[in-house]
């Protein structure tokens, strides 16, 4: 995974739990963890996750891979995937970080891991 800087200075470093998916409460556990050198990964429903960073088309997260588990929250996994994959922006705010992108925003929470 290549560290890069512009997602890092977008980004805050630190482990964020989503809460709300456009408004609504996420109804699993999805994580997104941020690392200092700009890493990020996380935990989505059922599977681990990984991306490099920043897309070409000025998205957050470039390539996201991820484990291939099957759980019983695998449309709320999906519905992750597909939203984070549209993140453009990233704002931190008292409430948490704030992504958006696409008419869609995600509210994440410090997570205690």
């Amino acid at each position: 995974v290549l560290a890069l800087p512009a997602v890092a200075a977008d980004l805050t470093p630190g482990s964020w739990r989503l809460v709300l998916l456009d408004g609504v409460e996420f109804g699993a556990t999805a994580t997104l963890v941020i690392g200092p050198d700009g890493r990020i990964s996380g935990q989505a429903p059922c599977n681990a996750w990984f991306s490099r960073g920043l897309r070409a088309d000025g998205a957050l997260f470039g390539p996201i891979g991820s484990t291939r588990m099957a759980c019983e929250a695998l449309g709320l996994e999906n519905a992750f995937f597909e939203a984070l994959s549209m993140m453009r922006s990233a704002e931190t705010l008292p409430e948490g970080l704030t992504l958006r992108g696409d008419g869609r925003e995600m509210l994440f929470v410090p997570h205690k891991d």
